[in-house]
């Protein structure tokens, strides 16, 4: 037998009791997942209006003249008798102009229904999701009873064998 090699199987099958192959913890990220709302704006269609209005009805009309510009006339002969023609006033033309006050105009706009849409974008505040990386704790330890001390094998002083994990207060480190 080959005692050079020895060494490299002894390590081997410390390796194959250490990580058995059903035993492989597996290592994942685990991380929160924050929900923030979107912010959105209409954009909006310019609006379709128009105005409607009732027919005017009765507006309040007056008539001012000037004052008339009047003579009186009298045939230009005298007259002595009872049929003596009669004087008579006689005016200017009329100066007159009509003034009317329009009725209070009865209005109403309408409207169609206005045509929206949403734009959306992201907040600017949103927090990020936060991560950590989760390894699987493996029910499958190594059944350690002690690690040998003194004088015992070079190889085994090489690798550690969870020290940690050692119910044994007794033993020695390793």
């Amino acid at each position: 037998m080959n005692f050079k090699l020895l060494p490299l199987l002894a390590l081997s099958a410390l390796g194959t009791f250490l990580n058995p192959p059903e035993c492989s913890p597996q290592c994942s990220w685990k991380c929160n997942d924050p929900v923030c709302p979107a912010l959105c704006d209409p954009v909006c269609a310019p609006a379709e209006c128009h105005t409607t209005c009732e027919e005017p009805s009765g507006a309040l009309c007056e008539v001012k003249c000037e004052q008339p510009q009047c003579e009186i006339k009298c045939p230009g002969s005298s007259c002595s008798d009872e049929g003596c023609p009669e004087c008579q006033a006689v005016c200017s033309a009329p100066h007159c102009i009509t003034i009317c006050q329009p009725p209070a105009p009865k209005c109403q706009i309408i409207c169609q229904e206005p045509t929206c849409d949403w734009k959306c974008y992201k907040p600017a505040d949103c927090p990020k999701p936060q991560c950590e990386l989760l390894c699987e704790n493996p029910q499958c330890k190594p059944d350690i009873s002690c690690c040998p001390c003194q004088g015992s094998d070079v190889l085994l002083h090489a690798v550690t064998l969870f020290k940690d994990d050692e119910p044994n207060p007794g033993c020695c480190e390793c």
